[in-house]
């Protein structure tokens, strides 16, 4: 089972930057809840299936990711929807650390179904334009 996972995961990585190369900023973005709520269900699975450290190194994935996510917020001009927005990426990785410690993958399926809503959100924005 763990082989299997490794060989997704793999194939995923390659797949995440293949599909980056030339991608406009929002199609970027757009990724980046797509690769994060991939790594959120990899944690889940792998913590239902007692795959504790592939739980751990998606979990690690998906925090780089709400970091970058967090770090493109742009405070300026987004005002408090960026302050809502960092608060709720900061959220999300307290309940994926809280996943991985406790082994409970709820947690993760808890920010996953937060992150998949604002995901939805602006893929709407994108096609809006």
């Amino acid at each position: 089972m763990q082989t299997r996972i490794k060989a997704h995961n793999q194939y995923a990585s390659v797949a995440a930057s293949t599909r980056a190369e030339g991608a406009d900023p929002h199609r970027l973005v757009a990724l980046l809840f797509e690769e994060c709520l991939t790594c959120l269900k990899r944690v889940e699975l792998s913590l239902m299936n007692d795959a504790g450290d592939l739980a751990g190194t998606a979990a690690s994935k998906a925090r780089a990711i709400l970091d970058a996510l967090s770090g493109s917020l742009d405070f300026e001009q987004g005002g408090r929807i960026a302050d809502d927005l960092a608060a709720i990426y900061d959220y999300c990785k307290n309940r994926l650390t809280h996943a991985v410690t406790t082994r409970d993958g709820n947690a993760a399926r808890e920010a996953h179904g937060i992150l998949a809503e604002i995901a939805s959100g602006w893929a709407a924005i994108g096609q809006s334009k």
